[in-house]
């Protein structure tokens, strides 16, 4: 399986209020772990932050978003 990475820009258009979204929706420690790792990747390296399409799927679903 190939893993593709897009920036969080070319993923969301919104990718503050995804994060934010995710972030009040994260129920596990794993999740919540995982949130809180993306919004400190996001505060570094903002809108040129990388994802991989797992990251991006995961964050889509905490956040609730379709695409």
């Amino acid at each position: 399986m190939r893993t593709t990475q897009a920036t969080a820009s070319d993923v969301f258009a919104d990718i503050a209020g995804t994060l934010e979204a995710a972030e009040v929706n994260a129920s596990t420690d794993w999740e919540m772990e995982l949130v809180a790792s993306l919004i400190a990747r996001y505060d570094e390296y903002g809108e040129s932050l990388f994802l991989s399409d797992r990251q991006a799927e995961i964050l889509r679903k905490l956040a609730r978003e379709t695409r």
